[in-house]
């Protein structure tokens, strides 16, 4: 199985599963737009850093359809104001 250091322990009590589905993208400055994209260049999500404070940006790995992502690589670009555009990619595995 794989996780993340950053991820919550499971409970005494579950068995299976590890919470809520979701990435989170960290130090996104304010005003800033996540476009997210299947490696086909379809666009599937674009997300909003709107808090002025925190940085994070979360995605529940819902498209804009709200259906749940595809397993496999996806791109991405963040698009900050008045500094330019970085691309990264990442992947979905089950």
């Amino acid at each position: 199985m794989v996780t993340h250091q950053n991820e919550a322990r499971l409970l005494s009590t579950q068995t299976s599963g590890r919470g809520e589905r979701e990435i989170r993208f960290t130090h996104i400055p304010p005003g800033s737009k996540i476009n997210i994209f299947t490696v086909k260049g379809e666009l599937i999500k674009t997300l909003l850093s709107a808090d002025q404070y925190v940085g994070d940006v979360y995605w529940n790995l819902r498209t804009e359809e709200n259906l749940d992502a595809a397993f496999g690589m996806y791109v991405y670009t963040v698009e900050i104001p008045n500094v330019g555009t970085k691309i990264g990619k990442f992947a979905l595995i089950k």
